[in-house]
């Protein structure tokens, strides 16, 4: 199909006078709708919300923060936060950690089915999974009666609404994240110092304890960044899980800015989240700066700990059996992966017992509650109401995201690593943050329960995703291609059209795909704008706070099967895109006339 285009363009010169082409504008240019979108529906509201909290009638101004630094009640709430985002992300990074080891090991179906295993909650609505802890912790729920059963508790407790039903249903919503991160980046690290040190005579025990686990610190680093920006400013799991001894930051937050509408003392808490979110991505490049310069001025010295390690721990794993050894991350990446998935198939259970009595297994199984919901416009309308705005959102991000892609990926390095981190912004910063700024700038600029402000809300995060999936698809597509075209005299726009949008229009699909997903997962945002045109996770939001029924279960198990049919369709679409995209080199030179 690209020979039967390129062929149909007529040559501007003979190839002995052919020269190498070169772009007559930047293609950085084409990203410029995606930074402007999100710069006045994501980076303005933030800003305007932040500099609400040092500006008062009479000019700039600390009193607000002022008046938080001397509220032993905020500092209670930030004790509370930390304690629960560290605690969280240390047991997200000890659990992770094995499971993205067996996954990179992984060959095969194997490699294919642990990927898909952790892939599927990761995409699945954060709403389903902790409807499905509600009912898992419930007071007569299983685990409940498991405890009980083995003496573990007395008689059954409220495990749902505690500390510990916030610290569970955190560690499921965050543990894909932490093990996505580390395994994509084990699969990139550099191999050969493990062959070195193999050659060499180091056992495998060895080499995974001097050499892979010193190379990996790096990228555990950066998933426990990650894991404990988002635990800190995590809203919908401690509301829906969360006990009674206290709330935490991000209600805090919420409630200054919707209940009190004290915007500029929720202001000054967004600042002093951002900024305990900072602190420990600071503190590890300033670690990893001192470390450098420390090894580049002396000797390497082994440390005590060092010392120890290869007098007692490393002879010791030498004389494990194969079998023990591989067993150390394997029976825990199982362990990880089916407490990952369970709560998927709980949910689907609950679905098909009785509509008021959700229990497993259930009293009977019936579809009443599939018939109920189809058949209550309460339910109903919200949903068409949300593959609406989702349809919407997807379409905006996939056109916006696609030329920023394309102007990111024709760029130069470092000025596409700043687009790409600034369109993230809406994506890593705490998402009670992003909303709430969100939700005082549609107040102000009347979006506030309107379909525009909804889609437009949604819409800053599905971009930033879109452009990450693009970007790596159009980095595939050999330049070579573009430059051949334009000898032929195609203008830069026919090129695009002609050239590269055939090439990536499978990753094209799996991008809307993702952005659909992203906007129909989205509750923080809806919740807070959305007024008397509530999206379905809003409704669901809502229906949970009343009561445990199995009508949210019907719509989760929905989801469930439409996400199984996306990931299906996204997989297959990926692989035709790998096809197509994979031009033979000999095309290239010959329509380009020889020229590398």
């Amino acid at each position: 199909m690209v020979t039967a285009e390129l062929s149909t363009l007529e040559p501007s010169t003979t190839r002995s006078t052919r020269k190498s082409v070169r772009p007559t504008w930047s293609p950085f240019y084409l990203a410029l709708p995606a930074l402007l979108f999100v710069l006045a529906f994501a980076a303005y509201p933030l800003a305007s919300f932040l500099w609400g909290s040092i500006s008062g009638p009479d000019g700039l101004t600390v009193s607000f923060y002022d008046r938080l630094l001397k509220s032993s009640y905020f500092f209670t709430i930030l004790r509370r936060t930390l304690a629960v985002a560290l605690s969280v992300t240390a047991i997200c990074l000890l659990l992770a950690y094995p499971t993205a080891y067996a996954m990179m090991k992984a060959r095969g179906r194997v490699k294919t089915v642990l990927i898909a295993l952790v892939l599927l909650p990761y995409l699945t609505s954060v709403l389903v999974r902790t409807y499905a802890w509600s009912g898992l912790l419930a007071l007569d729920g299983p685990i409940n009666r498991l405890a009980v059963n083995l003496g573990i508790l007395a008689e059954p407790r409220l495990l749902g609404h505690s500390d510990f039903g916030t610290a569970i249903g955190m560690t499921h919503i965050l543990l894909p994240i932490a093990v996505l991160t580390m395994w994509s980046r084990f699969e990139r690290m550099d191999k050969e110092q493990q062959t070195v040190a193999a050659a060499l005579g180091a056992t495998r025990a060895r080499v995974i304890a001097t050499v892979f686990v010193p190379q990996s610190m790096s990228v555990v680093t950066s998933a426990g960044v990650l894991v404990y920006v988002l635990a800190l400013g995590a809203y919908v799991i401690p509301a829906a899980l969360g006990g009674t001894s206290g709330q935490l930051f991000a209600q805090a937050v919420a409630d200054q800015a919707t209940q009190l509408l004290d915007w500029p003392t929720a202001g000054a808490m967004g600042t002093l989240m951002l900024v305990a979110a900072a602190l420990p991505a600071l503190m590890a490049s300033a670690v990893r700066t001192l470390a450098r310069r420390r090894a580049s001025r002396s000797a390497p010295v082994i440390t005590r700990l060092q010392h120890t390690a290869i007098r007692y721990v490393y002879p010791a794993l030498d004389r494990l059996p194969a079998s023990v050894l591989s067993g150390l991350w394997q029976v825990p990446a199982a362990i990880v992966t089916l407490f990952l998935v369970i709560p998927e198939i709980v949910v689907v259970v609950f679905s098909v017992g009785p509509v008021n009595n959700v229990t497993l297994p259930p009293q009977s199984w019936t579809l009443e509650g599939y018939r109920s919901v189809f058949s209550d416009g309460s339910w109903t309308t919200p949903l068409v109401r949300s593959l609406s705005y989702a349809t919407a959102d997807a379409v905006l991000a996939t056109i916006v995201g696609a030329l920023a892609a394309y102007g990111f990926a024709r760029s130069s390095t470092r000025l596409a690593a700043a687009g790409i981190t600034f369109l993230l912004l809406p994506i890593v910063l705490p998402e009670i943050v992003i909303a709430i700024s969100y939700y005082i700038f549609a107040n102000q600029a009347g979006l506030a329960g309107t379909h525009a402000g909804i889609v437009l809300g949604q819409g800053v995060g599905a971009v930033g995703l879109v452009v990450v999936v693009l970007a790596t698809v159009i980095r595939q597509v050999d330049v070579n291609l573009e430059y051949a075209a334009q000898m032929c005299g195609a203008s830069r726009w026919q090129t695009l059209r002609q050239i590269v949008l055939p090439l990536i229009l499978p990753g094209l699909a799996v991008a809307f795909v993702y952005g659909f997903l992203t906007a129909f997962d989205n509750l923080v945002l809806p919740l807070f704008i959305s007024g008397t045109k509530p999206t379905i996770t809003v409704r669901m939001f809502l229906s949970m706070q009343e009561s445990l029924t199995s009508a949210p279960a019907v719509i989760a198990s929905l989801l469930i099967i439409t996400l199984l049919a996306g990931i299906a369709i996204a997989i297959t679409l990926q692989r035709t895109a790998t096809a197509r995209i994979a031009v033979p080199v000999e095309l290239t030179n010959e329509t380009a006339g020889g020229t590398p």
